[in-house]
C-alpha cells in the first residue's frame, strides 16, 4: 500500500498536479517493486495516459464547447458564416472536418517521465485565416491545450492505471493497457 501512495504521489508530481518533490529509494523490502518494474509501471502509466488524451479528449476539441473550455480564439464572422454556408456546422478547428479525420491516427511514445502524442494532420499549424482581429491563430496550440477539467481526468486516469498495474503486477516484462 505504501508503494502505492509513493507512486502516485510522484507521478502527480511529474504530471504537475502537485509541487516537487524528492524521493530517495534505497533497498528493496520484502515485497517491494524494484527500480526496473517502478520505471515499467511508470511508463506504462505514461503511454496509458496518452493512449486516453488521444481516445476521450483529443474528441472534446472538436465540439462547440472546446471554445470556451480552451480559450479558442474567436474567428473572422465571414470565415464562420462560410463554414455554415458551404459545411452546414461552426464546429472549430473543423472546416471540410479532414482535420478531424486525419488527428484520428497518432503514434504514441513513452518514458518513465512523459508521453507524447503525434499525429500528422498537415492542415493544423498556424491559420492564415486568421482571427477575430486579424491576429494569426496557432490551431495546433488550440487542439493540444489542456483544461482544468482535463488535468484532473487525466490525474485520476493515471491513478487508477497505477492503482490497478501495482494490483497486477507479479514480475512481469510487459504491462499491457
Amino acid at each position: 500500500m505504501i508503494q502505492y501512495l509513493v507512486l502516485l504521489l510522484i507521478l502527480l508530481s511529474i504530471a504537475g498536479v502537485i509541487g516537487t518533490m524528492t524521493l530517495k529509494l534505497s533497498g528493496a523490502a520484502p515485497g517491494a517493486l524494484t527500480r526496473k518494474e517502478w520505471a515499467l509501471i511508470r511508463k506504462a502509466a505514461y503511454v496509458g495516459v496518452a493512449e486516453y488524451w488521444h481516445r476521450v479528449l483529443r474528441k472534446k476539441h472538436f465540439t462547440k464547447s472546446a471554445e470556451s473550455e480552451y480559450g479558442y480564439a474567436r474567428r473572422q464572422q465571414e470565415y464562420t458564416a462560410t463554414k455554415m454556408r458551404r459545411f452546414g456546422h461552426a464546429r472549430p478547428l473543423v472546416y471540410t472536418g479532414r482535420s478531424m479525420r486525419r488527428t484520428a491516427a497518432r503514434k504514441i511514445s513513452g518514458s518513465g517521465k512523459r508521453s507524447r502524442v503525434i499525429m500528422k494532420a498537415g492542415n493544423i499549424g498556424l491559420d492564415a485565416v486568421g482571427g477575430f482581429l486579424g491576429e494569426t491563430i496557432d490551431t495546433a496550440d488550440e487542439l493540444t491545450a489542456i483544461s482544468a477539467e482535463d488535468r484532473r481526468l487525466i490525474s485520476l486516469h493515471m491513478g487508477d492505471f497505477v492503482q490497478r498495474a501495482i494490483r497486477d503486477f507479479r514480475g512481469a516484462k510487459e504491462i499491457k493497457i
